[in-house]
């Protein structure tokens, strides 16, 4: 017969002649189960000891024949290469673990398959492996390789738990003796180079010589341009899934064992394919779902999920993506777009449920077992470990102070890299996160975050971070509320993120030049409104009240002192990072633009008359100058402005839809300018202030009418006093419906209705007037610490602003103070 490669282009009908005409090896192995008993001590006695059983299953392996035969003629070319493999079937059945206590027959619990002695269910593992009959045709994955395990289920008590860890404790390890010391002194080759090089010199010399030659004598009968060697030909296929993992822990009682929780994954797997000039990983879990086996939502009804993933058998809930490409092949800069990896991240939806009584019984169970896992180590073994600890990381530290060494060696020899390629790209992606808390009584509250995107490009030049975050929402169950949504967004995103971190942006001649900057930094934010109900905050802070419980306060306690430390660590990581950034003073482009959130004070839960808070809109925004020195460099200023404006109070009434329909203006829009300036050279350049600040507030008005007072006060009392046990404002909401009128579009006498809705007061009927003029700061501090400041204040002014008095000219007025 021809050689394949030169009948490999032909039709169906050649092809299914050559996997006809190959050869096919009968193979049929069947190693029956053996197990591994592990008893405490690590002395068997038969019937004596507690003692752990791994059973190794059955292991078969099956070769099986292709048959392309048969009356079918028009069978596609791609059915035919589909069945040009060698296949071996690999199944492990029945690996299981057991822990059998004195007296109990674990042997019959081991064919029996299912008793309360298996920690480790019975498991199955099948495998098929394919091997190519033809390795030179290109359209042929070189090996495949498929398995599935369907079900990998544990399960065992905290009882159970602690005795399999106290067999594992029991068994008694060698002790350091003299032969260890001999063994230390021994000379052992660390790597190839301490291999003598006088050890079967001639016959290594020999085999080298002659393996050259060989790949010498192919590279000639097959040249230097065949097109085979350029084709990005499959060389492994790999797919292998779990189709469910379960866990199940039970609490011990007198009564027996009590179901607790359950961990339930479904769906998990991997794709790998491998491929001549690349390489594509993929993992993924299609759903985790955590119940606790004690609680259910309704009497009778299903249980509580605690972590539960709303999606169909479909739907994945996590998605991983790896792909990495060779820069050398064809397809580098087509294919995959000048990218050497590739990482990607998909997360569909994910609800997590904080019960408040299933939590606790979980948080009980695992202190308890906590409490029973601990184990005390002897003084020298804990020695021993941390000096075993110490000598390995000093080895680890030499071992990459030298893997610098050679780094920085080879760096010097290589070649100068593609500032266009892209090292690595990352994206992650969000769907739906979800948040409910609640109580065997009521729902509280449930919050939704959707739409959260991330993405990160690393190039030599230049590292890229964009973010986006879309939807947030948390809601109020109460369904007497009129506001649902307690936190939402206005506007098409929260959060817009673009940060770009240049590598070496500023150095040399690019130092001078303005438009280089180090990092440069456009942040947008979008508008967020926040309704204050203390009805909502008194039943969060009943829920977490709920947690105090004497069984769990050492674990309270001991997590309060973990977030201290890190909170430590974090603070002095943080004054390191700006001691390192006085010195660089790297520029920092900054680009913010944030409409600041507007917080809505209702009366009560079920009014729409509210006291509303904007904090109006946020810019800040640099720009970089240089300043002319005797120095070779300019010194380099950071001009910084920030400009907040209308910011400003309001007593409003709202419509259905939650749109200010009518409001009254207690504190006027307020707008402020702030310049930062900070010079940069500052270690070498003293004639400009390191950080000059300046500002300019234009004005402060408020205005408020006995109405406004009355109003507002109404409003808080109430707000303030619903939802508490004992009800205290019984008169207030009878008084309610009266003094709010006038957000409500009505009109006192000294307030007048505009067209927008927006009620303006009159001025023929104010009453008083308190002014301050012109208020001024000034200081200065020097780098000895001194300090120098002025306050200027230009005048006060006290006014009767009453009709008949200002006709008399009644005034009150201060000198200036300074």
């Amino acid at each position: 017969m021809a050689k394949f490669e030169d009948i490999k282009e032909q039709s169906a009908t050649g092809l299914k002649h050559a996997i006809e005409q190959h050869k096919y090896t009968d193979i049929r192995v069947d190693l029956k189960p053996s197990y591994v008993i592990i008893p405490h001590g690590g002395i068997y006695k038969k019937g004596a000891v507690n003692m752990l059983i791994l059973d190794l299953g059955n292991l078969k392996v099956n070769s099986e024949k292709n048959k392309v035969g048969g009356d079918d003629k028009a069978m596609a070319v791609e059915e035919v290469m589909s069945r040009a493999y060698d296949n071996f079937k690999i199944k492990l059945d029945r690996v299981q673990l057991l822990y059998a206590k004195p007296g109990e027959d674990w042997n019959s619990a081991r064919l029996a398959g299912t008793s309360p002695q298996h920690v480790l269910l019975p498991i199955s593992i099948n495998l098929l492996l394919q091997k190519s009959m033809f390795d030179n045709d290109r359209r042929l994955a070189k090996m495949k390789m498929s398995g599935d395990l369907p079900l990998l289920s544990l399960s065992l008590s905290d009882l159970r738990l602690q005795e399999i860890l106290q067999l594992a404790q029991s068994i008694p390890l060698p002790e350091a003796g003299d032969e260890d010391q001999e063994l230390e002194d021994m000379d052992v080759f660390s790597d190839a180079f301490d291999i003598p090089l006088d050890v079967n010199e001639n016959r290594i010399m020999k085999k080298v010589v002659n393996v050259s030659a060989e790949m010498a004598e192919q590279e000639g009968e097959s040249g230097p341009s065949r097109p085979q060697d350029v084709v990005n030909r499959t060389i492994l296929e790999m797919k292998f899934e779990i189709k469910e993992v379960s866990v199940c822990l039970q609490e011990h009682t007198e009564d027996g064992d009590i179901p607790m929780i359950k961990l339930v994954l479904t769906t998990m797997g991997t794709n790998v394919t491998t491929r001549k000039f690349d390489m594509e990983a993929e993992a993924y879990l299609g759903g985790i779902y955590l119940q606790n086996l004690k609680f259910k939502v309704l009497e009778g009804g299903p249980l509580i999920n605690l972590i539960n993933t709303p999606t169909n058998e479909e739907t994945r809930l996590l998605t991983f993506t790896f792909h990495k490409a060779d820069p050398e092949g064809p397809e580098f800069e087509s294919t995959f777009e000048n990218t050497e990896q590739k990482i990607g991240v998909t997360f569909t939806s994910l609800e997590v449920l904080l019960h408040q009584e299933a939590l606790l019984s979980v948080m009980k169970f695992a202190a308890q077992l906590q409490k029973s896992l601990q184990v005390e180590e002897s003084p020298t073994k804990e020695a021993k470990t941390n000096a075993d600890a110490q000598k390995k990381k000093e080895e680890q530290s030499k071992t990459a102070k030298d893997k610098q060494a050679g780094s920085k060696g080879s760096q010097k020899k290589g070649k100068v890299k593609d500032t266009e390629r892209i090292n690595l790209r990352v994206t992650a992606e969000l769907e739906g996160f979800g948040v409910a808390v609640c109580t065997n009584n009521t729902v509280i509250t449930n919050a939704r975050i959707n739409g959260i995107s991330a993405g990160v490009v690393i190039q030599d030049s230049k590292t890229v971070v964009t973010s986006e975050l879309r939807e947030v929402t948390v809601y109020d169950s109460n369904t007497k509320t009129k506001y649902p949504k307690i936190v939402e967004i206005k506007g098409d995103a929260v959060l817009k993120l673009n940060l770009t971190i240049y590598n070496n942006a500023t150095e040399g001649d690019k130092y001078s030049d303005m438009s280089c900057v180090d990092t440069s930094v456009d942040v947008q934010l979008g508008c967020i409104r926040g309704v204050f109900l203390m009805r909502f905050v008194s039943d969060l802070l009943e829920y977490l009240n709920g947690f105090q419980v004497e069984e769990l306060q050492s674990q309270i306690e001991a997590a309060k002192g973990k977030v201290r430390e890190a909170s430590e660590a974090v603070t002095e990581s943080a004054k390191v990072a700006m001691a390192q950034l006085a010195e660089k003073s790297p520029r920092v482009s900054i680009k913010v633009s944030m409409s600041a959130p507007v917080i809505l004070v209702p009366q009560r839960s079920d009014s729409l008359n509210v006291l509303m808070v904007d904090f109006g809109h946020l810019d800040v925004s640099n720009s970089f100058s240089p300043v002319k020195t005797d120095a070779k460099i300019p010194a380099v200023l950071d001009s910084m402005k920030i400009d907040l404006k209308s910011l400003k109070v309001a007593r409003a009434e709202l419509s259905t839809e939650k749109e200010v329909v009518g409001q009254c203006l207690v504190l006027e829009p307020v707008s402020l300018n702030l310049s930062v300036t900070r010079n940069l050279a500052f270690g070498w350049y003293k004639e400009i202030p390191a950080v000059d600040l300046s500002g300019q507030l234009e004005s402060i008005e408020a205005t408020m009418s006995q109405g406004d007072y009355k109003v507002i006060m109404t409003l808080l009392s109430d707000n303030l006093s619903e939802g508490q046990k004992s009800d205290t404002v019984a008169g207030s909401s009878k008084v309610k419906d009266t003094e709010m009128t006038p957000a409500q579009g009505q009109t006192t006498d000294s307030e007048k209705t505009t067209t927008d809705g927006q009620n303006s007061r009159s001025a023929d009927q104010a009453l008083g007037q308190f002014m301050i003029e012109v208020v001024g700061v000034k200081g200065e501090m020097k780098s000895d610490g001194s300090l120098t400041t002025s306050v200027i204040l230009k005048d006060t002014v006290v006014d009767d602003k009453r009709k008949q008095k200002q006709e008399a000219g009644i005034k009150s007025s201060h000198p200036p103070i300074r």
